[in-house]
């Protein structure tokens, strides 16, 4: 087996997801395609091509969903709480942080 340089083991390994994210990411391609043919043709013609587009349109963001887990799963990466920190200093009222100073 040949080796490879470190940069295309890294992408040959950053490709190495399983077969629905394959799968999935061909089904996304597919609805990208159709989403601007539909998007074209209702710019074109008008409706029902609008209402084809949204329908398509919504399977692509449920299509991408895969991707980002099998992306995910292979990065090793773990869920995580979200923290937003406070533009408030300790202590300090709603009130008086909008006030200038």
């Amino acid at each position: 087996m040949e080796t490879l340089p470190p940069v295309a083991q890294r992408s040959a390994d950053a490709l190495a997801v399983g077969t629905g994210v394959h799968r999935a990411a061909q089904a996304a391609a597919a609805l990208t395609i159709g989403s601007v043919v539909t998007l074209g043709i209702f710019y074109a013609i008008g409706e029902p091509w609008g209402t084809l587009n949204d329908g398509i349109t919504i399977a692509l963001a449920a299509a991408t969903v895969p991707i980002a887990v099998g992306v995910a799963r292979q990065s090793g990466a773990q869920p995580s709480s979200i923290s937003v920190p406070s533009p408030m200093s300790p202590g300090q009222s709603p009130r008086s942080a909008s006030r200038p100073c």
